[in-house]
């Protein structure tokens, strides 16, 4: 399975998903993890679209099955805004395969998030 990875390794707040790339890579050699950036053109793998990224307002690793589910809050960074969008865009016209964002809190700690994703992957 194809797993897109955000995050923006710029931003220490966003970065962590990008920094155990190696590591989930190692844990989970069954599965292609990708470094997306969702302010360029998206990479939709064919069937289930799963996606790994960093989410505000969360205690807990979190796992949404329907845009739906986000509340549609004002946008602060390009990331934000295009991303959200841009899905919503793709499910209106029917591009957007069954997806399932799996969200992990900020700040959360490295083998904190791999423990947790060991048991959702």
């Amino acid at each position: 399975m194809t797993i897109s990875v955000f995050g923006n390794s710029i931003l220490k707040s966003d970065s962590l998903l990008i920094s155990l790339l190696p590591q989930l890579k190692t844990q989970f050699p069954q599965h292609q993890f990708i470094h997306q950036d969702p302010t360029e053109n998206l990479l939709i793998p064919k069937g289930e679209w799963s996606i790994i990224d960093v989410a505000e307002g969360i205690n807990k690793v979190t796992i949404f099955d329907n845009l739906d589910h986000f509340v549609r809050t004002k946008s602060l960074t390009v990331h934000d805004y295009d991303l959200y969008l841009d899905l919503k865009l793709k499910q209106k016209v029917g591009q957007l395969p069954k997806i399932k964002i799996i969200a992990i809190p900020q700040f959360m700690k490295k083998k904190d998030v791999l423990e947790a994703l060991g048991k959702i992957i």
